[in-house]
């Protein structure tokens, strides 16, 4: 990117850009911001909205989808642009992924905002985190469905050990990820950007 653009997060304190064009005569007016949700599953996302020219009326924004940080610039032709990074990006325990993560921090840091600090140091303690995790996946042998329909007790018991199995390995997967999520949040609080 050419330039970044830093603190526009709103509609009322976004990036105007004039002179857009709106089908082959007119021109208007488009403004670019990034915007932020706090909560568990929000994250930063690109936000575009365009004023009709012939009502004077802002059309309704434009949102990507989200990621956890985003940071808005301009490309070398002058158009509004996003990067970011986000938990998977480069892999996990890819050396170029941490290069980047590294080199975005490097690049950026004295212009972040305080979600985007608390989302790196969780994105960085995430990547720490999960360099120690292995999955495993298991293959379960096929039960015939008209045996959930069934009358015989062989065919009703053997459904009802199948149920069970089922909810202790929910219970069991849930109590790991537990695990893995205070892992990241005490990795995440010893972090310094």
């Amino acid at each position: 990117m050419k330039e970044y653009l830093y603190g526009y997060d709103s509609e009322e304190n976004s990036y105007l850009v004039s002179g857009y064009p709106w089908g082959f005569r007119l021109k208007t007016e488009q403004r670019y911001w990034i915007e932020t949700n706090d909560k568990a599953r929000g994250g930063q996302r690109f936000c575009i909205q365009t004023k009709n020219p012939k009502t004077g009326l802002w059309c309704k924004p434009k949102k990507s989808t989200y990621s956890a940080i985003e940071i808005m610039g301009l490309n070398e032709k002058d158009h509004v642009c996003t990067t970011g990074v986000d938990y998977n990006a480069n892999g996990i325990d890819d050396k170029k992924g941490k290069e980047a993560l590294e080199a975005f921090i490097t690049r950026h840091r004295e212009n972040l905002t305080d979600y985007q600090v608390r989302k790196l140091k969780d994105i960085k303690a995430y990547r720490e985190v999960m360099e120690s995790v292995s999955f495993k996946i298991e293959a379960k042998e096929p039960i015939e469905c008209s045996k959930f329909f069934s009358t015989d007790e062989k065919d009703k018991a053997e459904i009802k050990t199948m149920i069970e199995e089922d909810k202790k390995h929910e219970k069991e997967q849930a109590e790991v990820f537990n695990n893995i999520n205070r892992a990241i949040n005490i990795t995440a609080s010893r972090i310094e950007l």
